[in-house]
């Protein structure tokens, strides 16, 4: 019986990456149901894995004809829903923390998903070139949401639980020198 090796995408090119730098990583490959993608170990959170899940856009994306002109970049999606729940009176505070965490954040955002009070993060990357990987850029945009899955996750946790304020966790962040400065000014600057 003849052995066939799967090609190399740029998905499992990418996992082989992140495997040398021994960031733990599962390609799955394409079956009828889904296309490929990466599950990432982002973090760890009450013992269980948080994965970060990459997947490529342009598989779903429309196909190029006379009125939709054809994408000259590799998208890249990564994505992960946090294992707690935001009660419904909790969402405001949270949703808050989020918004304020990517405001810090250069290459991913927070959010909540409301109604069914899930809190996620996501990020998005546009290779122009898509016959190489600029491997900066791409372990910066997956190391930007490990960091940000493990630093923040814990924090809006404990703001839908109730361990936590909007407002202590702010403070938390000023006092850290993370705060992101106000967007309209400061009120002495306001005239």
């Amino acid at each position: 019986m003849e052995s066939t090796t799967a090609p190399v995408t740029r998905l499992r090119f990418l996992s082989q990456i992140l495997a040398e730098r021994q960031i733990p990583v599962a390609y799955l490959p394409p079956d009828e149901d889904t296309g490929e993608m990466l599950l990432i170990t982002a973090t760890v959170m009450n013992g269980a894995v948080v994965p970060l899940r990459l997947i490529p856009l342009n598989d779903i994306t429309p196909q190029a004809t006379e009125d939709i002109a054809p994408l000259a970049s590799w998208l890249l999606h990564a994505s992960l829903v946090f294992p707690f729940h935001v009660p419904e009176d909790k969402v405001t505070e949270v949703m808050r923390a989020t918004q304020l965490v990517s405001r810090v954040l250069p290459l991913c955002s927070l959010g909540v998903i409301e109604p069914e009070g899930g809190c996620y993060l996501q990020a998005c990357v546009a290779i122009e070139d898509v016959d190489a990987i600029p491997r900066t850029v791409l372990l910066d945009v997956i190391g930007m949401a490990r960091m940000a899955a493990s630093t923040y996750g814990p924090a809006l946790a404990d703001i839908a639980s109730g361990s936590l304020t909007y407002a202590g966790f702010a403070k938390a962040m000023e006092a850290s020198g993370l705060m992101p400065p106000p967007l309209f000014g400061l009120p002495e600057e306001q005239v």
